[in-house]
């Protein structure tokens, strides 16, 4: 006879333990595990893919069944599948010092989103005026957005459409699921801190470095592939929301003339399947180049503006670069690099 959740779970406990991060105890880690039977969708899911989903948890350093939503245990069928939530990947982000704040949320076609991108002294101005007794359902969600605030005082934002979140959700491995449907607010959410979380700094905790990257790659699987990164995506159109002129994938804003040009993000996408955009791996190989050079996250955007006023003129992002261009764009990066440092 197969052993039941709690026997397997007790049984394999010692092995576990010695997966668990420095600031979880075992005594809460596997109090709360032992919760998870009790949820009505994972009631037909594998003892052993549940166990599964603890060892995960203990490796990416991550509570399951935590109330604060760090951790999600899916049901794919009879398999049971863990995926950390944006609020874990957030929490591992300040534990490895990456960052010092951060917030999401949606933002509703009765709400007001202000920002304004400036190079002056007093900084940028970014003013949500939320609307909490209106009518916060989905039908009335225009975009949502990202912010964190880094550890030398920077503040980085991520804003995108409705339209982008839905086709993360197209390219979600379970596009109907709880996270889409039942807690759709949570996807909607996670979707610009993903995007953000892509160009934000390591930190300086190893251990929370370590977990982080284990939780972030097993976030990547619940994807069927990048959204960000498919070639055949259609245009991304330009969406108002009022006061702030919100371009689909992208953190662009109203902003004085003259301004540097954002970071990431593209007001069109030109080429087809037969010109094909960087792919996720791609992307990651740039920015960690970035960070091998040293370049601040707050000069990203200029190397792409630089290289695109030559080369591609309609690219403002890494996301929107033609992969036939990815080896020109290294080289330019390193130029980019010893330009900076003989300054």
């Amino acid at each position: 006879m197969a052993d039941s959740f709690p026997a397997l779970l007790n049984k394999q406990r010692p092995d576990i333990e010695k997966l668990l991060a420095s600031w979880i105890t075992p005594e809460r880690f596997f109090a709360m595990a032992m919760q998870i039977e009790r949820i009505p969708e994972l009631r037909n899911c594998t003892t052993e893919s549940l166990v599964q989903c603890v060892i995960q948890a203990a490796q990416m350093g991550l509570e399951i069944g935590d109330t604060r939503g760090h951790m999600y245990v899916i049901p794919y069928g009879k398999d049971a599948q863990a995926q950390p939530g944006w609020r874990g990947l957030a929490f591992l982000r300040l534990r490895a010092g990456a960052i010092m704040q951060v917030d999401t949320e949606v933002v509703f076609k009765f709400e007001r989103l202000n920002i304004s991108r400036s190079n002056s002294s007093t900084g940028d101005v970014f003013l949500h005026e939320m609307d909490l007794f209106g009518d916060r359902t989905e039908k009335n969600a225009v975009g949502a957005y990202a912010r964190v605030k880094l550890p030398d005082g920077e503040q980085q934002f991520e804003v995108i459409s409705a339209e982008r979140i839905q086709r993360h959700r197209q390219h979600s491995k379970q596009p109907n699921g709880l996270l889409w449907t039942k807690f759709w607010e949570e996807g909607w959410r996670k979707t610009p801190w993903r995007i953000l979380d892509k160009r934000l700094p390591e930190g300086v905790n190893a251990e929370a470095i370590e977990r982080y990257n284990a939780a972030r790659s097993i976030e990547t699987s619940s994807y069927r592939v990048d959204p960000d990164a498919a070639p055949d995506d259609p245009p991304r159109p330009v969406v108002a929301v009022p006061d702030v002129e919100v371009t689909a994938g992208s953190e662009r804003a109203s902003a004085p003339k003259g301004d540097r040009p954002l970071p990431v993000g593209a007001a069109s996408r030109s080429g087809g399947a037969d010109d094909p955009k960087l792919d996720e791996d791609e992307q990651d190989l740039i920015i960690k180049r970035y960070r091998q050079l040293k370049i601040p996250g707050e000069e990203w955007g200029e190397v792409v503006y630089t290289f695109a006023q030559t080369n591609c003129p309609n690219v403002h992002g890494i996301e929107d670069l033609p992969s036939s261009l990815l080896a020109a764009y290294l080289k330019h990066v390193e130029q980019f690099a010893e330009a900076r440092a003989a300054q």
